[in-house]
């Protein structure tokens, strides 16, 4: 196996972003055709193989990715998190989480800015069962994997659907995942 240069890896890199936003080939494919100026199929075929022609086919397919994701990141977001903290933690925290994912551009939803989890447990996951229905991942503060493994078999009780968990300082991802949904919405508007 040959050594990959840092062209290589670029368009690496920037496939993988493209494929956890737009989540298959195919709809890469369609979306870059405007900015690579090929065909769907040949732009496809292309990404299967993982091989452009030339160094000028990958720099090509690195402008053009480079330029759809910036037309994508330019979407309002329309994505839906709902805010949950540790107990140990102070309302303040998640205030503070809240204002971050909102300055974001997300709908934050936060059951705890309502009920006390200490004080009434049951009517706390009861929120939280409403809440997680619209909801499109989920985001903590200082979220170990035990509460991360804790709180994905809580909310399986509740959906079907397997939801994402963030850390609320993994703005990053975050944010990435809030374009993915976005763009799915979209989608689902469009057809």
């Amino acid at each position: 196996m040959g050594r990959i240069d840092d062209l290589g890896l670029s368009a690496e890199r920037l496939y993988f972003e493209l494929l956890f936003l737009l989540e298959s080939d195919k709809e890469i494919a369609k979306r870059l055709q405007k900015f690579y100026n090929a065909s769907a199929y040949t732009i496809e075929r292309n990404l299967k193989s993982f091989r452009f022609k030339n160094k000028n086919a990958t720099q090509r397919f690195i402008d053009s990715s480079i330029l759809l994701i910036d037309e994508l990141k330019t979407k309002e977001l329309e994505s839906t998190v709902l805010v949950l903290q540790n107990q140990d933690k102070s309302a303040l925290c998640l205030k503070q989480t809240a204002k971050k994912l909102l300055e974001l551009g997300l709908h934050v939803l936060a059951p705890q800015f309502i009920v006390d989890q200490d004080e009434d447990e049951s009517q706390f996951w009861r929120f939280v069962q409403e809440d997680i229905q619209m909801a499109d991942f989920v985001v903590i503060d200082e979220l170990t994997s035990h509460d991360k493994k804790l709180l994905r078999n809580k909310l399986k009780k509740f959906t079907n659907e397997e939801i994402e968990i963030y850390d609320a300082k993994d703005l990053h991802n975050i944010q990435k995942c809030a374009l993915k949904n976005t763009i799915k919405k979209s989608e689902l508007n469009a057809s």
